[in-house]
């Protein structure tokens, strides 16, 4: 018979807060850490562009995905290189002046605001110091059994009544399209088992359509993950930690927000490994 990854939904009921305290307490060292940090600094140094200075850079370089002047790259110890032509954008000045009125010696100040041309170039243009990025907090799952937890977690979903398909997500790991959930067919196994999990719990948490905010649902969705992937003896700490800091980034109080989603994690944590107790029954029989 093959290997059940996921216990009885009795068994792992009395595991999901500790493994919620877990994930908690792995936020908050990750929050806390050099990577996070560095990744946070980094992030804060891009400008975001108008649509218009959007439209000229891609124009000018279709791949362009960081965009910086030549000072500041210059500042995040890494340098242009020789032969390479900067990528034109407008970009605002603004100059004050204040004009005294003759009679009444009333001052008023304008601002005057006009655009000129400026060089940037992007980060394919430079060389130097590795920049931080989503990949230092944010690593993808990979290890033995793998394989056969993906199969496990495959007919959970099934009898969810979810459709899962492997193909081509483009730079996402997955995403739940009504009843079908889209897994990227190059991750490897584990990585896959635990999106597959993720979405899993978007469709039992009712998050489509629900007005709920995007913070609160990936929360929410990240939490049950994690939390199932403990109940199936496998540690998604190096993926859920990063993932949770990023959406609860500009929230003070961690520990509040992972309460405040805690019962509906547990509930959807439930349904899922509840998800195919008749016919784990059928086969005992």
């Amino acid at each position: 018979m093959a290997k059940k990854f996921v216990p009885n939904p009795e068994i792992a009921k009395a595991n999901v807060k500790t493994a919620l305290a877990q994930l908690n307490a792995g936020v908050e060292g990750m929050r806390d850490s050099d990577a996070w940090k560095a990744y946070l600094a980094t992030a804060a140094r891009f400008h975001q562009y108008s649509f218009c200075n959007t439209v000229l850079i891609l124009a000018q370089r279709p791949g362009a995905t960081l965009i910086a002047g030549y000072n500041k790259w210059r500042s995040m110890k890494r340098f242009v290189k020789a032969g390479e032509h900067g990528l034109h954008i407008f970009a605002p000045n603004f100059v004050h002046k204040v004009d005294v009125d003759s009679v009444t010696g009333e001052a008023t100040e304008k601002v005057l605001r006009f655009f000129r041309a400026v060089s940037v170039f992007d980060v394919s243009q430079t060389d130097g110091e590795p920049l931080p990025t989503a990949d230092t907090i944010i690593r993808v799952l990979d290890g033995d059994g793998g394989d056969e937890l993906l199969a496990e977690l495959w007919g959970y979903a099934e009898a969810l009544g979810l459709e899962i398909v492997e193909t081509d997500t483009g730079s996402r790991n997955g995403y739940l399209l009504d009843a079908q959930v889209a897994l990227q067919a190059t991750n490897p196994a584990l990585q896959r088992a635990k999106t597959l999990v993720h979405e899993m719990a978007h469709f039992v948490l009712g998050h489509s359509g629900s007005g709920v905010g995007k913070d609160l649902r990936e929360c929410e969705a990240e939490s049950v993950a994690y939390a199932v992937m403990c109940a199936c003896g496998f540690d998604a700490s190096d993926y859920s930690f990063g993932y949770l800091a990023t959406w609860l980034q500009d929230v003070k109080d961690v520990k509040a927000a992972m309460l405040k989603v805690g019962a509906r994690v547990q509930a959807a944590v439930d349904k899922i490994l509840s998800a195919k107790t008749a016919e784990r029954i059928a086969e005992a029989a």
